[in-house]
């Protein structure tokens, strides 16, 4: 019963217009609080996540290689000066990527990743 008085009195709120004075009141803010607020929100919000500028690569990972760089990214993250943006494993791939494609292209040699992985001077 109480619940049916609630739900009665919510819609009987909801659709009861609303007094000029009270919306007069919430609608009008002082000039200079509304330029204030409407210039701190236009700088705190971002259009989109940055992660989202980045396209999807599935890379296959051995179970050690998935260890040592999540405790990677976790030691990264908590020697990092600034927390203004997150360390993830993806950003150390990136990384590792960009590392390869700019420091090491012209040092691959090999008919396999074994090959390869000799050639970078890696061992496993």
């Amino acid at each position: 019963m109480a619940k049916r008085d609630l739900s009665a009195m919510l819609k009987s709120q909801a659709e009861a217009p609303a007094n000029s004075a009270d919306a007069a009141q919430t609608s009008e803010l002082p000039e200079s609080r509304t330029s204030e607020v409407s210039k701190i929100a236009s700088s705190d919000v971002k259009a989109e996540p940055r992660y989202t500028s980045f396209l999807p690569k599935t890379a296959r990972l051995r179970a050690d290689q998935i260890t040592a760089l999540g405790e990677l990214t976790l030691q990264v993250q908590a020697a990092r000066q600034r927390k203004d943006e997150r360390i993830t494993d993806n950003t150390l791939l990136r990384l590792a990527v960009d590392l390869l494609l700019e420091k090491h292209r012209n040092e691959l040699n090999g008919s396999n990743e074994d090959e390869l992985r000799t050639s970078l001077g890696l061992t496993r």
